[in-house]
């Protein structure tokens, strides 16, 4: 729960309004989703936040030099 209290001003505010914006700022996104997981019983906001996480690119600075983001 501490995730989401962390970030609740920032997204009271509109300064965060998108799960972009948790990267952008640095924030413990995987905190986050797990807080919600574990405190919500409604499904909509669950899928809502698999299709949110669905969005999400990487942009690996190392791709196109010989990189795969894909590797471990």
């Amino acid at each position: 729960m501490r995730a989401l209290r962390g970030v609740a001003g920032a997204a009271d505010s509109g300064q965060i309004h998108a799960v972009n914006d948790l990267i952008n700022w640095n924030l413990d996104s995987s905190a986050i989703a797990e807080d919600i997981i574990a405190t919500t019983d409604d499904p909509d906001l669950l899928l809502a936040l698999w299709n949110a996480i669905e969005q999400v690119t990487i942009l690996d600075r190392r791709a196109g030099r010989g990189h795969s983001s894909s590797r471990g």
